[in-house]
């Protein structure tokens, strides 16, 4: 459906984890009461994921998000609640792996999207390193 036909498309987040490009143990970065995102707001604006400090050092090539529901409230008045997908885990894969360097930032952000009536996530993903003097 197109954007227009949404006045707000509701995420109730949960969990956020960083998947290392090894395959092990996934690192939780955010875990407790869940937060209710309108990813309709990100369509003029961006959330940053922020990551608690002592995320390991490494590749990480996916961010696994665990959602507790999804609302759809249209345009034209009432909402629908469709099912969720794999039990409400979400896999984003950023377009190349991200690294997580001693002394560093890594900064990721979510917009919305759209092109035509598909609606879509595009993750930006940014490296910093501090410097010491």
């Amino acid at each position: 459906a197109a954007p227009g036909h949404f006045s707000a498309i509701n995420v109730r987040l949960r969990r956020v984890e960083l998947v290392p490009e090894s395959g092990t143990t996934p690192v939780v970065v955010r875990d407790g009461t869940p937060v209710t995102i309108n990813l309709m707001d990100l369509t003029h604006s961006a959330i940053p994921l922020s990551y608690r400090e002592g995320v390991p050092v490494g590749r990480y090539c996916q961010i696994r998000l665990t959602v507790d529901s999804f609302e759809l409230e249209l345009a034209s008045g009432g909402s629908a609640l469709p099912e969720l997908p794999a039990a409400g885990v979400l896999t984003l894969v950023p377009d190349g792996c991200f690294e997580v360097q001693a002394d560093g930032v890594v900064h990721v952000q979510l917009d919305l999207g759209h092109f035509g009536d598909e609606i879509f996530l595009v993750i930006h993903v940014s490296h910093f390193q501090i410097i010491h003097h």
